[in-house]
């Protein structure tokens, strides 16, 4: 799409998408939204060289134990991370079968 507009003098537009994992161990669900909100601010918030807008969604999950392996776990934090971004990014949204595990 970026390379149509590019002939008409339109900036390239980009879009990137990264993935990072961070394991908040030994925190509280609540600590660690509070832990994404402070990311998500840092992120969005900083210039980088130039100045480029930048947004981050966050996907939420904790640990309980007996429910199942790092694998759903993980599964869990990235359909969290699916729904943020589907509510149009620059979200955070937390596992909704967090509450009941717990």
């Amino acid at each position: 799409m970026a390379s149509r507009f590019w002939g008409l003098g339109c900036p390239k537009i980009f879009h990137e998408v990264a993935t990072l994992l961070v394991l908040a161990t030994e925190t509280a669900l609540d600590d660690t939204v509070h832990l994404a909100r402070r990311l998500q601010h840092r992120i969005s918030h900083e210039p980088i060289g130039a100045v480029i807008d930048l947004t981050a969604s966050f996907g939420v999950t904790a640990y309980a134990p007996g429910r199942g392996s790092i694998q759903s776990l993980i599964g869990r934090a990235d359909a969290a991370l699916v729904m943020a971004k589907e509510s149009g990014r620059n979200c955070i949204r937390v596992d909704s079968g967090v509450a009941e595990a717990l």
